[in-house]
């Protein structure tokens, strides 16, 4: 049984971050919400860019836009220069809350994951994420015994052969 890490096994940071600035705004906002906006937004905007080759400029002008269309989702009262304002804002603030805010599991992701491992599934990841965020979270999962040693290039938690 293969799992993805952020939205499956993770809580995804961005909807964190993106909380975050919003908290330091003055404006407070459920993560539920928030994520909900994220992958109602993502429906269109990743086969939008998905099919484009982007230099790195052109990257960060996608994803300051994925914000702005998210707090459009949220704040649908609000006009498109706050919303252009608040993503710019979230972009500039990304690298260090990025670094503030921790990896988090979901509360019932390891005692599903013991459970399965306990039942005799075979546990494995696929997954995008860097090295580092598994290698994080590995931690708390260690005891998992994971499958496929060389996932993405190396594994993303220490494996069972």
């Amino acid at each position: 049984m293969f799992f993805d890490l952020g939205g499956t096994l993770l809580v995804m940071r961005r909807d964190r971050i993106f909380r975050r600035v919003l908290q330091e705004q003055g404006r407070e906002m459920d993560l539920e919400r928030i994520h909900s906006a994220y992958v109602k937004v993502e429906s269109w905007w990743i086969p939008y860019y998905a099919a484009r080759v982007l230099n790195e400029d052109e990257t960060a002008e996608a994803y300051r836009d994925l914000d702005q269309r998210v707090f459009s989702e949220l704040y649908p009262g609000e006009g498109d220069r706050e919303s252009f304002v608040m993503s710019k804002l979230v972009r500039k603030r990304w690298p260090e809350l990025e670094t503030e805010i921790p990896l988090e599991l979901y509360p019932d992701a390891l005692p599903i994951l013991e459970r399965l491992a306990r039942d005799g599934y075979a546990l494995g990841l696929i997954s995008n994420a860097p090295a580092d965020t598994g290698r994080t979270v590995g931690v708390r999962a260690h005891e998992i015994p994971w499958h496929n040693r060389n996932l993405g290039g190396g594994g993303v938690f220490e494996t069972q052969s």
